[in-house]
């Protein structure tokens, strides 16, 4: 609704405000993508938007710096491609990834969007676990090449959803929304906000008096830095200035990230991981898998017992047997397709989700004793808290044994890599409409 005033009002308030990133979901059109690049040109000079499925991702990321790289990770599970009604799976939703030149940094920007909690009955939670694992996964992969890692999405989930949980923990993610400066933190809520027109009714209905989180900026630094959220804010207001509707139906996220270069840096990357947390997943996944199963056989004797009707109307009314096949014929081949070649499709997804959890299970296993293992006394001369290493709720900085033993061998050599140079300043914030702001570095 009123798509036109809503973008011109976005591209004005862009302008108006110096973000280094914009972090955009549900931007379906390539022409609204267009329109924003258009006008925001000078701001944010630099785009992309990430096109996957039938009719595009819905994600796109704006920069007001370089863009060197970009990647789209697109997730195995996505809905179902008989809920026209929905369309997660004609958007071929992911994870989107933009290499970022921040003067003499490399900043990855990630952009992502779970799918939807359509109802309390909710069939897609399997599918929405293997995708905030396997985006926790591809973030913690991708993001050691980067100075900093900053993640924006619409994860529809809530801070104490497991789906929340994996794709922080997995990720090794910090939420900015524990800011020294968070306004407002009591209302916080970013969608079915009972001041916002468009998701609004959604509060009342739900009982929901501030309306719910889900929509983050999380990010993470490499061993180098030291990342600290400053400020944490719902910047919008809830309708446009001189209009009598929102901006959208979420609300904007804004965040102001301080970047500090460390003087004595820790000499092992994030690697440890919340092996209960992966355990409940896995929980879930099996169930899913065995709720799969058991449609796969509804689907089964549906089609035989349409195939037995088809048959029955042919020896029985002959005369409206051509009626019956086009009626009857479709819907068995849509069966016979759902428990044949989708139900192999999914099957395959929630199963190499349950092989990457079970490894990082058995990952944690077997570095349990790492330290007393392998390192000696020469290697912890430099650490002062030894037990700080070890993985915890809150801090996954468990080394894997094959990783800790490369950086043994190449600690002598540090002395010959260049060091890098803080820089000035840089801003991020996202919206759902979603927008980056400020870090600052010293």
């Amino acid at each position: 609704k009123e798509k036109k005033k809503r973008l011109n009002a976005l591209a004005n308030y862009l302008n108006d405000n110096a973000y280094d990133f914009v972090c955009l979901q549900e931007l379906w059109c390539k022409a609204d993508f267009n329109v924003l690049k258009g006008k925001c040109k000078r701001s944010l000079p630099y785009a992309q938007y990430f096109h996957s499925g039938v009719f595009g991702s819905g994600l796109a990321i704006y920069s007001k710096w370089p863009i060197l790289k970009t990647y789209y990770n697109q997730w195995s599970l996505n809905g179902y491609v008989h809920m026209l009604h929905h369309g997660d799976w004609y958007g071929g939703k992911g994870v989107a990834l933009a290499q970022i030149a921040y003067r003499d940094l490399i900043i990855n920007v990630y952009n992502s969007h779970l799918i939807a909690k359509y109802s309390d009955n909710d069939c897609y939670l399997v599918h929405r676990i293997v995708q905030a694992f396997d985006t926790g996964l591809f973030v913690d992969l991708t993001s050691p090449s980067a100075d900093l890692t900053i993640f924006c999405g619409d994860l529809n989930s809530t801070p104490n959803d497991l789906c929340f949980k994996l794709v922080k923990a997995i990720g090794h993610l910090q939420d900015s929304f524990y800011a020294k400066d968070t306004h407002n933190k009591e209302k916080c809520g970013t969608y079915a906000c009972p001041s916002n027109t468009f998701s609004g009714i959604y509060s009342y209905l739900n009982n929901e008096t501030c309306g719910e989180r889900i929509d983050y900026i999380l990010y993470r630094t490499d061993r180098h830095y030291q990342a600290e959220a400053i400020s944490y804010n719902l910047p919008m207001n809830f309708s446009i200035p001189g209009e009598l509707f929102s901006y959208s139906d979420h609300e904007a996220v804004e965040a102001v990230i301080k970047l500090n270069k460390k003087s004595n840096f820790c000499d092992y990357p994030k690697t440890g991981y919340d092996t209960k947390l992966i355990k409940n997943a896995l929980k879930k996944c099996l169930h899913g898998e065995r709720e799969l199963g058991l449609n796969r056989f509804r689907y089964v004797m549906l089609s035989v017992v349409l195939l037995t009707m088809l048959m029955s109307f042919q020896y029985f009314y002959p005369s409206l047997t051509f009626y019956f096949y086009i009626l009857l014929i479709p819907t068995i081949i849509y069966y016979i397709f759902l428990f044949t070649i989708w139900y192999k499709l999914e099957l395959n997804g929630i199963t190499s989700a349950k092989i990457q959890m079970q490894i990082l299970i058995q990952l944690n296993r077997n570095t349990m004793g790492f330290y007393r293992d392998v390192l000696n006394e020469e290697n912890l001369e430099d650490i002062d808290d030894e037990s700080s290493l070890f993985s915890d709720e809150t801090d996954y900085r468990t080394p894997s044994l094959s990783t800790a033993t490369t950086y043994a061998t190449l600690k002598s050599m540090e002395s010959l890599v260049p060091k890098r140079l803080p820089s000035t300043t840089m801003t991020l914030d996202y919206d759902r409409i979603a927008k980056e702001s400020s870090v600052h570095h010293d």
